[in-house]
Parts: structure tokens; C-alpha cells; sequence
């Protein structure tokens, strides 16, 4: 069992921001067994101009190697929620690694609590640099059916980079993102 609690200068999931460019605290609470299975509960401030003020998400999932590949591989079952308005969904995602690599896409028939399906690809790598800087990035591609994003597009490219560093327990991360 272990949690964690993050401050940040700004919440951004798949490159848009959650909280109107304003700071962001979240925190989790997750139980992992030897066997690969995990669980958890994580939760954030939000801010859409509108009743929701917070992000609860609940999730388990099953992650391993496949044998002695040195690939490895993570599948779950995510549920957003979010309290005073009807965005709620769920998300299935998989997710295979190797190396510095991790490619994934998750999908729901419910993106953002639109009746919408929608698929977030993903593919990112991450390096460890000399002392204990690690150096990682990626890009996003978001496809969902129409009318499922209020900017009026139904797909969009993600991109971040950023270095972080471990520091007396706690976790100094410096990011950038962005999408097209």
C-alpha cells in the first residue's frame, strides 16, 4: 500500500488543461500485490467553469513481463468521475514496454460522458541521465467520434517533454505540453 501527493503548477490531462491554467493538488492511494494485480483511488481539483470542482478516478489493472522478453505489459479498468456534473465514464487501456519505450491506447464508448467513442494512442520513452536526472517524452494522438470534444474537432496530437528528478523523498518534475 502506498499514496502520494502532488502539487502542481497546473493540472493537464492529454495535453488540455483541467484547471483553467491554475494550480492543481492531487493525491492517490494504491495497494499493489507480488503478483502483478493493483488498485487504486486518485483525485484532483478541476476547473471547466461549470458544478465540477474535482476529479476522482477509481482503477485496477494487471501489470507483468512476459517471461524473460523483457517486454512488459499493464491492462486495465479505469472510472472517472466527477462530482456536480454528468462527465463520468470508463476507459480500458493496455499498455506494452520495452527498454526506454511504452506504447498504449486506451478506449471508451463513453468519452467524457458523450455516448462517443473515443481511443487515446500513446508512445513515450523515458532516460535515466547521470545523477538521477530522468530525461522522457512522447506523443498522443486523441480520435474520438464527433462531438465529443466541445472545441468542435474530434482528434488531436499530444506531444510533452520534461525531466525529473528524485530529491529527499519527494519528486521535482519541470514538463512541457502541448497539442496541435
Amino acid at each position: 500500500t502506498s499514496g502520494s501527493v502532488a502539487f502542481s503548477s497546473e493540472y493537464i490531462w492529454r495535453g488540455i488543461s483541467q484547471t483553467d491554467g491554475d494550480p492543481a493538488i492531487s493525491g492517490s492511494l494504491d495497494y499493489s500485490h507480488s503478483s502483478g494485480f493493483y488498485a487504486g483511488v486518485w483525485g484532483s481539483n478541476v476547473d471547466y467553469g461549470d458544478d465540477a470542482s474535482a476529479e476522482f478516478d477509481a482503477y485496477l489493472g494487471y501489470g507483468n513481463e512476459i517471461g524473460d522478453t523483457g517486454i512488459g505489459y499493464d491492462v486495465g479498468f479505469l472510472r472517472y468521475m466527477f462530482p456536480g456534473e454528468d462527465y463520468n465514464f470508463n476507459e480500458v487501456y493496455g499498455y506494452l514496454s520495452y527498454s526506454i519505450f511504452t506504447a498504449g491506447v486506451a478506449y471508451s464508448s463513453d468519452t467524457l460522458g458523450s455516448d462517443e467513442d473515443g481511443y487515446y494512442w500513446s508512445l513515450d520513452a523515458a532516460y535515466d541521465l547521470p545523477v538521477g536526472v530522468n530525461l522522457y517524452g512522447g506523443i498522443g494522438y486523441y480520435d474520438a467520434d464527433e462531438n465529443t470534444f466541445t472545441t468542435g474537432v474530434d482528434d488531436y496530437n499530444h506531444y510533452w517533454v520534461g525531466v525529473s528528478k528524485d530529491l529527499a523523498g519527494f519528486t521535482l518534475d519541470l514538463s512541457y505540453q502541448d497539442t496541435d
